[in-house]
């Protein structure tokens, strides 16, 4: 039977956080609605944690190596479930209240390929505070990443906007798919991605499919409502080199943006403004001593360079 939604969560070596995942999905879960987990190797108890689960709703594929966060990730597109769509979510990622209730209304009542949703997160230090609220029952509000202030369906290209997460579609833990959109003749990543890192290009790995099946008017919709929460600046090692990798890898999807069509000369101008602003912003809190991140090498420029070859540019 062709369930409405599924679940996707690459994991690993965080069975803590993510038993509160699933913890949360159990309490909303309902028919139509599976979950599959993605299990990149871990060596903390993780397996053994989801062999002990017998939730009929739940579907688990234990990785025997490590393949990688972006190849673990891009999976989500081909997972080998009848599903209608796909919402990936972090394995530090919790649902708030009617999360999966949301979702569900807007695939039944909008013909969407493409659906945003919207999350927000606390700082890492506030962790045990808002867990234990959590635990009892209470919603603490955060620092919400959509910055529009209604949902609305609308064209793909009107979501490529800074005010989207910040990000301009970076944040993948956000996205929900039509599975069918995808186009199936897109191949797997290659060993090539993981050049990709040290420049930013590996966290955008799995945009890749959707910018090569997807067209600036693929129906979309923007849910402004946080339909989960998490904290920021842990688990994730390449928030400490947030002031290096963020905004490179900004510039190689407003570049992939562009030379797709997404989005106009105008707009491309607008987006490079807005990656220069987040450049200038990593270059102060260097110069000040104040950034996490390792300092700009002559490396940087060949980053930029490769952004823009990549991609047809000159």
């Amino acid at each position: 039977m062709l369930a409405k939604l599924a679940i996707y969560i690459p994991t690993f070596n965080r069975k803590e956080s993510l038993r509160d995942c699933i913890n949360s999905i159990s309490k909303q879960i309902g028919n139509d609605v599976v979950v599959y987990v993605s299990n990149n190797c871990s060596d903390d108890g993780t397996k053994d944690y989801l062999d002990s689960l017998s939730y009929s709703w739940l579907y688990v594929e234990n990785k025997e190596e490590n393949i990688g966060g972006a190849y673990n990730q891009v999976g989500a597109w081909y997972i080998p479930l009848d599903v209608e769509y796909v919402w990936m979510i972090g394995d530090d990622d919790y649902l708030m209240p009617e999360a999966i209730k949301t979702v569900l209304s807007v695939i039944e009542n909008e013909d969407v390929d493409f659906i945003f949703c919207n999350t927000q997160a606390h700082p890492k230090s506030k962790e045990k505070e808002v867990m234990s609220l959590w635990n009892a029952g209470e919603v603490v509000p955060g620092a919400v990443k959509g910055k529009f202030t209604k949902s609305f369906k609308c064209n793909f290209s009107e979501l490529i906007d800074p005010k989207v997460a910040d990000s301009l579609m970076l944040e993948i833990m956000c996205l929900c798919v039509r599975k069918s959109s995808i186009s199936s003749a897109i191949p797997f990543l290659t060993e090539e991605s993981d050049k990709f890192e040290e420049c930013g290009r590996f966290y955008t790995a799995c945009t890749d499919p959707l910018l090569k099946s997807f067209s600036d008017t693929t129906p979309s919709f923007y849910i402004h409502q946080p339909l989960t929460f998490n904290f920021w600046g842990g688990g994730n090692g390449w928030a400490y080199n947030y002031d290096y990798v963020f905004p490179i890898a900004i510039l190689y999807m407003i570049e992939s943006y562009y030379k797709h069509g997404f989005v106009s000369i105008e707009k491309y101008k607008d987006l490079l403004g807005y990656y220069f602003s987040l450049m200038a912003g990593s270059l102060e809190r260097q110069i000040e001593q104040t950034s996490t991140a390792k300092k700009f090498s002559d490396d940087i420029w060949k980053h930029i360079e490769l952004a823009h070859r990549d991609n047809g540019q000159t």
